[in-house]
């Protein structure tokens, strides 16, 4: 989830002080549209979600504010259990198809698997740039810690 990713980028970037702050600024709202509220209310100055819940935010009110060092990637992994069924087979060949990849891309704002696809507007307007440390960071985070904290 992102509020996940989010705490384990700080915890394995910043340490013990990635650590306090996340535990002393961070709260996690659970879904997207909690995170809409509490904002709308000013209960929170500044709510997190993925774009693709934020294009479709109550009245339209947020924006993206792109990270000048780069949005974090949330990763999306399609799984086949062995031995998987034609059906299983024809549903991840539609979710990967040109049709649903423009779809993903331009309503979601998610990269395309299909390089044949045009990049999300939001990605393409903030010079492509991705906090993204690269497979071994990333693998290193998972390892560093549980993903989810007490509260969750």
């Amino acid at each position: 989830p992102p509020a996940a990713l989010v705490r384990r980028q700080f915890c394995h970037s910043f340490g013990q002080q990635g650590e306090r702050f996340i535990a002393d600024t961070v709260a996690y709202r659970g879904l997207p549209i909690d995170v809409n509220k509490a904002v709308a209310t000013k209960e929170y100055d500044v709510g997190i979600m993925p774009l693709s819940f934020a294009a479709f935010s109550k009245d339209n009110s947020t924006r993206v504010c792109w990270p000048q060092e780069g949005a974090l990637p949330l990763t999306q992994i399609m799984l086949m259990k062995k031995g998987y069924s034609p059906a299983c087979e024809k549903a991840a060949q539609y979710l990967t198809s040109q049709l649903m990849q423009e779809t993903f891309s331009r309503g979601a704002s998610f990269i395309p698997v299909d390089p044949d696809v045009v990049l999300p507007k939001a990605y393409i307007e903030n010079d492509q740039t991705l906090f993204w440390n690269g497979q071994d960071d990333f693998m290193a985070m998972g390892q560093s810690g549980p993903f989810l904290s007490d509260a969750q």
